[in-house]
């Protein structure tokens, strides 16, 4: 069925997706045929990074227990760890290759595994991955299938990415950030887990690129937002250009003594790395950022808007980042922890939220 769609047609489609809801909504119509051509009980595609969701598509028949659920993404991060290109195995259980991951020993369905990896523009954005409640091989058929969901994928996410992600750095471009970190703050009320927000700004940049040029500036922009991604990859971060030469970075599995570390560390990373500022104190481009974090508490059900939220969030940030700037840059101002007691209070006071 997929082969039937030309590349040429799923591009003009394309022309008519500007949103990244209906590029998701392309995703997850590939998965759902790919599941039915290749008559398997789950397809689901595997982020490689928490920029991206994860997608499943389950046969009306099936049902997947946590546990299930636990085994299938076990198998999908070792694939995307592991560096190949496609992985098919019959029974994970019996597979010497799989036998020192918990889903092989454990008692659970998932029997039947296989993986292609899904790359646009020479990066690994995530895996297609089909798993079946019995052993099985995967027909002749149902392996074309997948190998054309694959390139359809590719072809998805590489519009997704001109979409959603800034160009020159790479990161996650503010408006899509911002629906990320609204549902973030939903997860977070609702799990009773906090996160921590970091507002990053270049310090003496202007400067930079008066003295460099605006490529010298590109590239340093483009440095440090590399070092932010190679720094921030757990599942629970995010990462955003939030303008300019300002970022934003989201941890949503770290306390917020530990997230304040891993800011420091990053800090100090992009000094060490040396990328020339003539015009700064130190003579290297540095940073300046400011720390706050949200401390989630039971509420009876009760749930602060996540947009009215982060609009609160952004701004205690950016006003320790200001205190960082003004007591001589290079450094990280620690505005701690808002507590949901303290926003739902402002909130019923009538006071505005601030845009983000």
């Amino acid at each position: 069925m997929l082969a039937l769609m030309s590349q040429s047609t799923v591009m003009s489609e394309f022309r008519t997706l500007p949103e990244s809801g209906e590029l998701m909504e392309g995703v997850k119509l590939t998965l759902r045929i790919a599941r039915q051509a290749g008559a398997v009980d789950v397809c689901w595609f595997q982020p490689a990074s928490s920029a991206l969701p994860q997608i499943r598509q389950i046969a009306p028949q099936c049902s997947m227990t946590p546990a299930d659920r636990s085994d299938c993404e076990e198998l999908a991060l070792w694939f995307l760890r592991s560096g190949q290109a496609q992985v098919i195995s019959p029974n994970v259980k019996v597979d010497a290759a799989l036998n020192r991951l918990r889903a092989t020993r454990r008692a659970g369905d998932v029997r039947g595994f296989s993986a292609w990896r899904i790359r646009t523009d020479d990066q690994t954005v995530g895996a297609l991955c089909m798993a079946q409640f019995g052993a099985a091989v995967l027909s002749a058929d149902a392996l074309r299938c997948a190998r054309d969901a694959t390139q359809l994928l590719s072809i998805w996410f590489g519009a997704m990415h001109t979409a959603l992600f800034d160009e020159m750095t790479g990161l996650l471009e503010r408006g899509y950030a911002e629906t990320m970190l609204e549902k973030a703050l939903r997860r977070s009320q609702r799990r009773l887990e906090p996160v921590t927000f970091a507002m990053l700004d270049v310090d003496h940049f202007k400067a930079l690129n008066d003295a460099l040029g605006h490529p010298a500036g590109d590239r340093a922009l483009a440095g440090i937002a590399k070092r932010m991604s190679a720094h921030f990859e757990r599942a629970g971060d995010l990462v955003a250009r939030w303008g300019g030469e300002e970022f934003l970075i989201l941890q949503a599995d770290s306390g917020h003594d530990e997230a304040v570390d891993q800011i420091q560390t990053l800090l100090d990373a992009v000094r060490a790395a040396e990328i020339v500022n003539p015009d700064s104190e130190t003579g290297v481009v540095t940073l300046s950022a400011g720390v706050v974090s949200f401390q989630p508490e039971p509420s009876g059900g009760e749930v602060i808007d996540p947009g009215q939220l982060l609009g609160r969030l952004v701004k205690c940030a950016d006003e320790a980042l200001y205190q960082a700037k003004q007591s001589g840059r290079d450094r990280l101002v620690d505005a701690g922890a808002i507590r949901w007691r303290d926003v739902q209070n402002r909130s019923s006071q009538g006071e505005g939220a601030r845009g983000a």
